[in-house]
This record gives C-alpha cells, sequence and structure tokens, in this order.
C-alpha cells in the first residue's frame, strides 16, 4: 500500500479534531467517501481512535505524540493510529458493559470497519475498509485478522 498521509500531533483532544478533519477531507479527496454513511463511519473510527491514542495510549500526556498514517490501493484503505502506549489485542475487547462510560470505541470501530487489529510490525491499531457502493454495509463487522 501507498501512505497518502501521516501527521504527528501532540496528544491533546483539540490537535485530534483538526487532524480528524484533515483525515476526513483526504479520504474524501481520493473517494472513500461516497455518502453520510461512509462520513459517518470514518468520522466515529477515527474519533474513537484517536480518543483512545491520547487517553490509553498516551495517558491523556500532552508531551506524549499520537501517529495518524493512511495508506489505500484502489480496493483498500489502511488507517494506522500509533501512541507510545504499549498496544492491545482489539479481539479481547468485548461488547461494553453498558452501566460503564468506556469501553464502547472498539466494538463501533468493529462495527464500521472491515478489520481492526493491534499490528506490532506496523506499530498500532490498524483499522481496514474495501471500497464499496454507497450503503453497503462493512463485509465482516471488523472481525477479520
Amino acid at each position: 500500500m501507498a501512505t497518502v498521509y501521516r501527521k504527528c500531533i501532540p496528544a491533546v483532544c483539540e490537535a485530534a479534531c483538526e487532524l480528524r478533519k484533515e483525515a476526513i477531507s483526504l479520504l474524501e479527496q481520493r473517494g472513500w467517501i461516497r455518502d453520510e454513511s461512509d462520513r459517518f463511519a470514518y468520522w466515529l473510527s477515527l474519533e474513537e481512535a484517536l480518543s483512545n491514542a491520547i487517553k490509553h495510549g498516551c495517558g491523556g500526556d500532552a508531551s506524549r505524540m499520537v501517529e495518524l498514517e493512511i495508506e489505500d490501493t484502489v480496493e483498500r484503505v489502511r488507517i494506522i493510529v500509533r501512541d507510545n502506549g504499549p498496544g492491545f489485542d482489539p479481539d479481547r475487547v468485548t461488547l461494553p458493559d453498558c452501566r460503564r462510560p468506556d469501553g464502547r470505541g472498539i466494538c463501533l470501530i468493529r462495527h464500521y470497519m472491515d478489520r481492526l487489529a493491534y499490528d506490532p510490525e506496523l506499530g498500532g491499531l490498524v483499522m481496514e475498509r474495501v471500497r464499496r457502493n454507497a450503503g453497503d454495509l462493512p463485509l465482516s463487522g471488523g472481525n477479520t485478522p
């Protein structure tokens, strides 16, 4: 895959918000966002992944950095979120307890992306989505390795 975007930001919510806007704009320019359903899927997935990187990977420490990289081919886009944390296995994250205020992000990303994994070789959380027609549902719910 060819890298089409890469940027590092301080681990703060304001910077993550701007980064998400840039990423959405790029995904739209490259034809990955065709309708509001696509826009929502990418917006929510990026929101959750970046928030988790700031909160869990960087421990809310604004002096640490979060990196976003986007790669694509004709048929697939890969979004990698990196932080300085130890990493985790998203397959071990189960459905959240509705009485708790956290734990929903990974489940939501899984729903909107076709693949979700922590990849030590790529150094971060990897989300992938295949090109689809407007309105199509994710192929696998994000559980395909």
